[in-house]
């Protein structure tokens, strides 16, 4: 199950989501909003550490602050962005 301190904003005519959060930084809340994009067959691409930005090391801090596993969380966030490609075709026909 996931924490509930966060919510998600996805942007499908730029294949992207924005994931919120709250966090303490120093003991006072902070708010992060990365962003990550998604391929042509809607999986989430994750960049290694390797790449500067929002990378692996990113997507494991947010799992871990939701309270869940890398891999879980990842699904979770492409079967909403699949849920919301729907959403939106059907709100075209």
């Amino acid at each position: 199950m996931l924490h509930s301190k966060f919510s998600l904003s996805f942007d499908t005519d730029n294949q992207m989501v924005s994931i919120y959060i709250e966090h303490k930084v120093n003991n006072e809340k902070t708010f992060s909003s990365p962003i990550f994009h998604f391929d042509d067959n809607g999986e989430l691409i994750i960049p290694p550490n390797s790449e500067r930005g929002y990378n692996k090391s990113t997507f494991s801090y947010l799992a871990r602050h939701v309270k869940t596993k890398v891999a879980q969380f990842k699904k979770y966030i492409e079967d909403e962005y699949l849920q919301e490609l729907i959403i939106n075709l059907e709100q075209q026909t």
